[in-house]
């Protein structure tokens, strides 16, 4: 408190040193107002953040310059299916599907050269063995001078996205099957009767090459 009854925030720094066998302390005092001011404008950003990650439906994460985890939200827990705890440093790594965690390093090394959004599309293995599919998406997080101290990302469960997918695939798998080895003649017409595909028993059924009748 200075002589006009202000109070503000000092450090004070002290060193205990001796001559000719008598001792003194030697300080210095600092006014550290602007440094608090700062760190108090941190943290109410910091807690903004933390406040909002938990009313988005997505996964966000805090990682720093070599990948370690610094912050995962309640979102992004449920869908790794493990704890902020075992998330935090490298941890994150252990959920991640062995076969997915190389692809996910080569994507960090082209993010660092690049400096830009990262997208990826990997694996969570839950403990019970269920397998989660996310969009992964990361951006470099950077200081008032422009330099990177950091990254902050998402994960979208893509999971039944990827189970329709599959599905989709199966059954054309299934289509183009079908249409090869049918002895049956078989066509397809669009919604205005054009023909717009046909397997080979019904071209030769018609006497058409395939080139011929698609026309």
């Amino acid at each position: 408190k200075n002589k006009n009854g202000k109070t503000f925030p000092v450090e004070i720094s002290s060193m205990l040193f001796e001559i000719e066998g008598e001792k003194f302390v030697q300080g210095s005092i600092r006014d550290i107002t602007e440094r608090k001011l700062a760190e108090e404008s941190f943290h109410k950003s910091e807690r903004r953040y933390k406040s909002l990650a938990k009313l988005l439906p997505v996964g966000i994460y805090r990682a720093d310059v070599d990948f370690n985890c610094l912050y995962v939200n309640e979102k992004w827990c449920e869908i790794a299916g493990i704890s902020s705890e075992q998330a935090a440093g490298k941890g994150w790594i252990d959920a991640v599907h062995p076969y997915d965690r190389e692809l996910l390093w080569r994507k960090a090394e082209q993010l660092i050269l690049s400096e830009s959004i990262g997208q990826t599309e990997y694996r969570f293995v839950k403990s019970d063995g269920t397998l989660v599919w996310v969009l992964g998406e990361i951006s470099a997080e950077r200081n008032s001078n422009s330099n990177i101290i950091g990254y902050v990302g998402s994960i979208t469960d893509i999971t039944n996205n990827k189970k329709l997918e599959e599905a989709i695939r199966y059954q054309n798998l299934r289509y183009d099957t079908l249409l090869k080895t049918s002895v049956e003649g078989i066509h397809i017409l669009d919604g205005k009767g054009n023909l717009i595909q046909a397997n080979d028993a019904f071209c030769n059924l018609l006497g058409y090459s395939k080139e011929e009748i698609l026309k």
